[in-house]
């Protein structure tokens, strides 16, 4: 086989695998798994998440997020890519209906954590409040 363009290959079994693990992980620690879609980027590979009930994603851009939006994926409703972040102040790049919902002065949240294909290979999670999910600390897996 000759590869002249970016390709994604995946074993499907091992894939499928790691998306079931996942999802038992989040339901044992009881925590909403909204996996971040950067690496396959892929409508065939969401419809594994969804075969596995999974029905929230998160992306790191407006062109992906179209993509999957046109696909039935459920977005966050105002997603807004972050321009520059320090720790006092933050600058967002909002579009002209968000815009009109968003006043000086309001606190937006930025999710700078996801889980993706290789989360599985973390040891631990740590929550935005800092928090170590300790139900999440099975080590690594191999499969």
């Amino acid at each position: 086989m000759q590869i002249i363009e970016p390709t994604l290959l995946l074993d499907e079994k091992k894939c499928q695998e790691n998306i079931n693990f996942m999802v038992q992980k989040a339901k044992r620690s009881n925590v909403i798994f909204r996996p971040h879609f950067k690496t396959h980027q892929s409508i065939e590979v969401g419809r594994w998440f969804r075969a596995q009930g999974v029905d929230k994603i998160t992306v790191s851009s407006l062109r992906m997020a179209k993509y999957l939006a046109d696909s039935g994926w459920i977005l966050p409703e105002q997603l807004c890519p972050v321009v520059s972040v320090s720790q006092e102040h933050g600058v967002i790049r909002v579009d002209e209906n968000t815009f009109a919902e968003i006043s000086v002065g309001d606190v937006v949240g930025v999710l700078p954590v996801h889980s993706c294909l290789t989360a599985n290979l973390m040891k631990f999670y740590i929550t935005l409040d800092g928090k170590v999910l300790e139900q999440m600390c099975e080590g690594n897996r191999n499969i």
